[in-house]
């Protein structure tokens, strides 16, 4: 049976078959793009308009959670449902260079953080994989994901930023990890690239802890001011991001089978999920003998996967790190290297097919299932050659 990689290849050399496949996986996000526009616009912007519409309330002294927080001149916006600093610092903003201006500079910002993205992940040459494998994963991508102007965005761009440095000094990563995690306390999961990255473990701890320390602060200091805000926020996350929308990711399988996230057997079963799957990308990232680049694309996948709630707008870091785990399968076993082609590719196609067949909601639970098998399945390959030496030099001749 030939690996998916090289089926793929030997289908994909005509450079009209490349443009068709360009195309289909790039509909996820034309088709949510379109149906915005055909909408009269509705939905651009509606996320970042939930943080504009709470800074406006808190520079006036209103509340910014419930039902009554809302903006009569932006209907749209979602619900706010970040912590209370966030949106006394969005009116700080706000009271200093006016709301325009906040507007306008935070829509520069998502803009360069969406090309940063796609440079990245997509076009830059260095980056694992080859450039039509990584389109692939573009059929992941929704249009929502890209027009809702989520902070997410901006976040992923400024962790892929100092996660590049990692490997030359881990400050970058530790300060970005910080503000990200202050943000969305699930993104510290990308903190797992201090772990797999080739850096010596006093840096590796260190960074961590720094990164911990900068992203908890803001939080601690609104537990500490505690009242009616908090207590509005610790109510409004249980329901809107465990129940309501408890993603793709860990949580939304769970909800498939109606298991609750906030349930205490969902919290030990994330728990032992977490800690196999880290243990996974370590083995893989000590044995498999990726180059330093590969390593740290291959934490950022693993950080997106280990996200309990992983919705739409963290998958942008998928790709390349998903494909590194490829490349470590081949130095397993022809069976396995074979076997993870197979699922990280198959997973994106299913994706693919489930989200053009309007069946959204196992679109991207099936293709992030499939990655989580490979990392395990691919760790268990390295570690059993890593074991059985004649093996290791068997298929070395």
């Amino acid at each position: 049976m030939m690996d998916a990689l090289a089926w793929f290849a030997a289908r994909t050399r005509k450079t009209s078959t490349r443009v068709l496949i360009a195309f289909l996986f790039g509909l996820p996000v034309l088709k949510g793009l379109v149906n915005r526009i055909a909408e009269g616009g509705g939905g651009f912007l509606d996320d970042f308009e939930a943080v504009q519409c709470a800074g406006r309330l808190a520079s006036a002294g209103a509340p910014f959670y419930g039902v009554e927080a809302v903006c009569a001149d932006i209907p749209g916006h979602t619900t706010f449902v970040y912590a209370p600093w966030a949106a006394r610092g969005a009116g700080a903003i706000i009271d200093s260079i006016g709301e325009f201006s906040f507007v306008a500079a935070y829509v520069a910002l998502y803009l360069l953080a969406l090309a940063f993205l796609a440079f990245q992940v997509f076009l830059n040459r260095a980056t694992p994989g080859r450039l039509l494998e990584r389109v692939l994963f573009l059929g992941l991508i929704t249009g929502s994901a890209v027009v809702l102007g989520n902070v997410a965005i901006i976040l992923h761009a400024l962790v892929l930023a100092g996660a590049l440095l990692a490997t030359a000094s881990v400050w970058p990563l530790a300060l970005a990890l910080g503000v990200a995690g202050a943000f969305k306390p699930v993104l510290l999961t990308f903190g797992v690239v201090f772990l797999v990255a080739p850096v010596s473990w006093p840096r590796r701890i260190l960074g961590g802890l720094v990164a911990l320390g900068l992203a908890l602060g803001p939080w601690a200091w609104s537990y500490h001011m505690g009242g009616a805000e908090w207590d509005a926020w610790v109510e409004i996350t249980r329901f809107m991001a465990v129940e309501r929308a408890p993603g793709d990711g860990f949580w939304g399988w769970l909800a498939v089978f109606g298991v609750s996230g906030a349930a205490p057997s969902a919290l030990m079963g994330y728990a032992a999920f977490a800690a196999i799957l880290t243990l996974a990308g370590w083995a893989i990232a000590a044995q498999a003998g990726l180059s330093a680049r590969e390593r740290v694309w291959m934490g950022l996948a693993l950080g997106t996967l280990l996200i309990p709630r992983l919705m739409a707008i963290d998958v942008y870091l998928l790709a390349p790190g998903m494909l590194a785990v490829v490349f470590a399968a081949r130095a397993a076993a022809p069976g396995v290297f074979r076997a993870v082609s197979w699922l990280v590719v198959g997973g994106c196609m299913l994706g693919l097919l489930f989200d053009l067949a309007d069946l959204g909601d196992f679109s991207l639970k099936t293709a992030l299932l499939a990655f989580v098998l490979a990392f395990l399945v691919t760790a268990v390959g390295v570690t059993r050659r890593a074991m059985n030496p004649a093996a290791a030099a068997h298929m070395a001749t």
